[in-house]
């Protein structure tokens, strides 16, 4: 089995099981390193420079990591988000889902970054 063939069939059984979430991050050399994921890697490729896969971060995050009280926060709203954090963070939460409009996926917005795991190589 190839090791791109092992990594999506990887991902299939821990998205399947619920086990973890696949999130993706579309990043270029002018937004690396940011707070916004989300489920859909498509939605995730509007964010990237070039639009090509290597673009676009891969992570996995425990779904009880997220709060759901947030869902209705609008993703471009700081000050809500922040206030969401707040709430989050008190009751040990280390992301948030979040709206991001009509017609679009949600959001999740990662404050505590322990949250994201990476595949190691293997």
């Amino acid at each position: 089995m190839r090791m791109t063939d092992l990594r999506r069939w990887i991902d299939k059984v821990l998205t399947e099981q619920r086990i973890f979430l696949t999130v993706y991050r579309g990043e270029y050399s002018g937004n690396k390193g940011g707070k916004f994921w989300t489920e859909d890697r498509e939605f995730a490729r509007q964010f990237t420079q070039s639009g090509r896969d290597h673009e676009i971060a891969t992570r996995y995050i425990f779904p009880g990591d997220i709060t759901k009280k947030s869902a209705n926060v609008y993703a471009g709203d700081p000050d809500a988000i922040d206030q969401a954090v707040k709430v989050a963070r008190a009751d040990d939460y280390k992301a948030l889902w979040l709206n991001e409009g009509p017609g679009q996926p949600p959001s999740i917005y990662v404050f505590d970054r322990t949250a994201l795991m990476r595949l190691q190589p293997i």
